[in-house]
């Protein structure tokens, strides 16, 4: 009897993937263009918060390209140890645009087809850029690129420090009459600070007063009150509950890349003694603004 013998044969067929990639020959072919400038620079000087434009405008020089060609430009963020700018916040005018469009995505600022002479030149090419109160002080560097091939454009920003702290009235008047006691200013004052800063703080400090034109008298800053809403419940020093001497440093406020916010109303005391002589009396209060980058 012959037995059969069951021969199994296995056969490997390797995969091979294939991706066929089709690629616009205009792309393939690229654009040879080159921006009148290499780096647009912007300058935020000033209150925050606004927008500002590129110190230059700048031409697309296009020296030669393939039927039905544009030079279209995308923003990257914009970096610096202080933080980060997005594109976004950065757009573009150009004489193929309706209005500054946000560079966060390709935009066109020169085209194109074959009855156009290569090379030429267009533009003007602006720019503008957004600013908040978020963005701190320093200066930030990133790119414009073109997906078509054209030259790339450096950006640098520049933004400086801004602090600004308004007064109103700018000065204290106290009209002391009748018998030695604690007299109110005639008015407050109303304090309104704004800063880019990632902190501050606002404190003031009263100089003793001097009789004016009448020798060296003078009465002791001890004797000069400030209430705000950082004293409000200080203890009696003199002048009542809620007022603090002002013969040191008086905290006012603090806060961080603040756009302008209003303080609470400050108010004012002066003691007087018997031994105060009659006269107009001079001195200062001296407000003090203080930074952490």
């Amino acid at each position: 009897m012959a037995t059969a013998q069951l021969k199994r044969a296995i056969f490997f067929a390797p995969a091979i993937t294939v991706i066929i990639l089709l690629v616009d020959s205009n792309v393939m072919a690229g654009v040879k263009a080159y921006p009148s400038e290499n780096v647009i620079t912007f300058h935020a000087t000033g209150q925050p918060g606004g927008l500002i434009d590129a110190e230059k405008a700048i031409d697309i020089n296009v020296k030669s390209a393939p039927k039905d060609w544009a030079v279209r430009y995308q923003a990257l963020t914009l970096k610096s140890s202080e933080g980060e700018i997005f594109p976004d916040r950065i757009s573009v005018y150009s004489p193929y645009t309706i209005e500054y469009e946000k560079m966060d995505s390709p935009r066109v600022v020169a085209k194109g087809d074959n009855e156009v002479t290569t090379p030429i030149e267009t533009g003007p090419v602006q720019f503008r850029l957004q600013t908040t109160w978020k963005d701190k002080p320093g200066t930030y560097t990133g790119l414009l690129v073109s997906p078509d091939g054209a030259q790339s454009i450096n950006v640098k920003l520049i933004i400086n420090p801004f602090t600004s702290m308004i007064l109103d009235p700018a000065s204290v008047y106290f009209e002391a009459l009748g018998l030695p006691r604690v007299f109110d200013a005639a008015s407050e004052i109303d304090v309104k600070v704004s800063s880019n800063y990632a902190g501050w703080t606002v404190s003031c400090m009263a100089t003793p007063l001097s009789l004016t034109d009448k020798g060296s008298d003078t009465i002791p800053n001890e004797r000069i009150f400030i209430s705000s809403a950082n004293t409000k419940n200080y203890r009696d020093e003199g002048a009542g509950s809620g007022f603090e001497k002002m013969n040191k440093s008086v905290i006012l406020g603090s806060g961080n890349q603040t756009p302008p916010v209003d303080l609470d109303r400050l108010r004012f005391r002066l003691l007087t003694t018997w031994t105060d002589k009659p006269g107009v009396y001079d001195g200062d209060i001296i407000f003090t603004f203080m930074v952490s980058p």
